[in-house]
């Protein structure tokens, strides 16, 4: 399968922010369920806020770039889950 490297890099961002906020969260006492929400929430909302800076004239608007944003926190929370 090929994909689309502006695919990769949004996956790859919302993985990123899904893991510090995830990482955060933990390290300020958070349990892990909440934490994974909170990551969740947070690459939802980077997703949907760099999709506004593309409908302001930054860029193109797809819902594809949103949803690979978010999907990047799946393996996260996966892996959060999995390595306790």
């Amino acid at each position: 399968m090929n994909m689309a490297p502006d695919k990769i890099m949004h996956f790859l961002g919302g993985a990123a922010i899904a893991a510090m906020v995830a990482l955060g969260a933990t390290w300020a006492g958070l349990p892990a369920t909440t934490a994974l929400m909170l990551a969740a929430a947070a690459a939802a909302l980077a997703g949907a806020a760099k999709e506004v800076l593309d409908a302001l004239g930054f860029g193109r608007v797809e819902f594809a770039d949103f949803a690979w944003t978010v999907a990047g926190a799946i393996p996260v929370g996966v892996l959060w889950l999995v390595m306790g």
